[in-house]
């Protein structure tokens, strides 16, 4: 059926197959590619606006906006939806009435589950110190610092679909697996306990694990719930690894910790403020690994997430409700 009108902004590139592939879709959409400078030249006559993980939030106040839908091509999209430090929410969210919010939840999976895989395998057999050694041309064989996953427990904080595939991955590697969420089900394959998600049962998780994942959705009672409490509940001998929203964690309550040895090490992918202070302690700790927020990063991700998209804008021209529709009330 013509969908004369529908006009899609993007504010990411795209390929000339990804863009076969919206066309595809209908032949009488119109696809725009700007940049982010050139958003206000052409956002009023936009139906749809596809972004990569942000966009200029001052599109909001334009008086003649038709936007419909938002999607974002990155599995998350949660810090969108607050403004300063008192977590208010932005003006984006006051406004999710006229807007359906979308996002590629499930395109990353693959990446980010081996990219958390080779975190627990890179901190349990020391390549953070092996390679330290090696810009230094020291042949060190450090036999102390060298672990096995096998039979060790790691604790996903949150359980999400991403989460639910690096559980499986490491029951492949003999892993115990243990989950924090706020749905407590009964058919999850690949954990071997769930804990609701309040501050006592979250303490009692963490107690127990070798590896203790970050990866909560981004909400106001998840901002900065990893403090110096949660670090003090972990095991010496645990280790930490962040890759969901940098603001879950307290940062200084993280440095601290790992300062007084309350646990082993951590590796983290993102952080309160990215890019990384040139003046954190974290650059320079021989037991933490550092990432640049890279764990969805792959080449095949951008593709999977159009394919998302396009799924979407086909139940969007129908008039049919979308997927991997984000609520802003899920994020107070």
């Amino acid at each position: 059926m013509p969908a004369p009108n529908t006009k899609i902004l993007s504010l990411t590139r795209l390929s000339e197959n990804q863009l076969n592939i919206i066309k595809d879709v209908n032949p009488y959409i119109e696809v725009i590619i700007k940049s982010k400078d050139e958003v206000l030249e052409y956002i009023d006559d936009a139906d749809i606006l596809l972004v990569k993980d942000s966009y200029p939030q001052e599109i909001l106040n334009r008086k003649n906006l038709r936007l419909k839908w938002i999607h974002f091509l990155s599995h998350r999209a949660d810090d969108v939806f607050f403004s300063g430090p008192n977590d208010e929410l932005s003006d984006f969210g006051t406004k999710l009435s006229d807007i359906i919010i979308t996002n590629s939840k499930g395109s990353g999976e693959v990446p980010i589950s081996e990219h958390v895989m080779a975190m627990i395998l890179g901190l349990s057999r020391g390549l953070n110190f092996f390679a330290r050694a090696q810009q230094n041309h020291n042949w060190e064989r450090n036999e102390i610092i060298l672990e096995e996953i096998c039979n060790k427990t790691l604790v996903l904080l949150g359980l999400g679909y991403v989460n639910r595939v690096i559980a499986k991955k490491a029951k492949a590697f003999g892993m115990h697996v243990t989950a924090v969420t706020n749905t407590i089900t009964n058919t999850e394959l690949f954990i071997d306990h769930v804990f609701r998600l309040d501050r006592k049962s979250c303490l009692r998780a963490v107690a127990e694990g070798d590896f203790v994942l970050s990866n909560f959705n981004l909400t106001k009672s998840t901002r900065r719930i990893i403090d110096r409490e949660i670090f003090e509940a972990m095991r010496p001998t645990a280790y930490f690894i962040s890759i969901a929203s940098g603001e879950i964690v307290v940062e200084e309550d993280l440095i601290k910790a790992l300062q007084d040895k309350k646990i082993k090490g951590a590796a983290l992918d993102v952080f309160e403020d990215m890019p990384l202070s040139k003046d954190s302690p974290l650059w320079d700790m021989p037991n933490v690994i550092i990432t640049p927020d890279v764990a969805a990063f792959s080449p095949a991700y951008k593709d999977r997430a159009i394919k998302f998209f396009v799924e979407n804008l086909i139940l969007f021209l129908e008039k049919q409700p979308l997927f991997n529709v984000i609520n802003h009330l899920d994020h107070l």
